[in-house]
């Protein structure tokens, strides 16, 4: 795969997992649900995954966690611990994925399941800990270990398990669209961006 088409999927996939990221905080934000961080971290896992079985390159995913992090800021509840989810994911994500080709191979039958499953509950802890004592965020510092530890009970556990659930599901796709990968459209690939990032611009503005 080229290089130009290597940037074009990191800007699609890192567009689709930032408008998710947006919709799906939204939806829940506006309902007054609680625990989004789990729907969150479920569409993660799956465009990660699949992003790093097409493209198989060390960094790839931090790159389009930072692509997704710019749709935050198109969030009608926008809150700047919400990069720092995005982030935590995606570098956690990255060492697991460098361990496990390392140790496991690329093609090994369980990597990826184990994706998702030594990624999330370790970025939780990494992000909840970088809330509430290094960037301070209000929410989170003003309890302290006290709003910690509940974030890393039940609700990390159900993350843990759906993302990996949702890391294989992702990966599978990957392979199916990189042992075909005339299957990708690489001419749309550019105008769907495009139109991903109107409808964020949309959003953003209340339409």
């Amino acid at each position: 795969m080229s290089t130009a088409r290597k940037i074009l999927l990191i800007l699609l996939v890192g567009s689709i997992w930032g408008m998710l990221e947006v919709l799906v905080w939204d939806m829940w934000h506006l309902q007054g649900w609680s625990h989004a961080s789990i729907p969150l971290a479920i569409v993660a896992l799956f465009c990660l995954a699949g992003a790093r079985r097409i493209l198989g390159v060390t960094g790839s995913s931090l790159a389009i966690a930072l692509v997704a992090c710019l749709y935050k800021f198109a969030s009608v509840a926008f809150f700047a611990c919400q990069v720092t989810g995005v982030l935590t994911l995606a570098v956690t994500f990255e060492a697991v994925a460098w361990l496990t080709k390392r140790y496991l191979g690329e093609e090994n039958q369980t990597r990826p399941y184990l994706l998702g499953l030594l990624t999330v509950y370790p970025a939780f802890f990494a992000f909840a800990f970088l809330s509430a004592f290094v960037i301070l965020v209000p929410y989170w510092a003003e309890a302290g270990w006290a709003r910690v530890l509940p974030y890393l009970g039940w609700s990390a556990v159900a993350a843990t398990i759906g993302s990996t659930i949702s890391a294989a599901m992702g990966w599978r796709l990957g392979k199916r669209l990189f042992s075909t990968e005339k299957i990708i459209r690489w001419r749309i690939a550019a105008p769907a961006t495009a139109v991903v990032w109107g409808i964020a611009i949309l959003h953003a503005w209340g339409l």
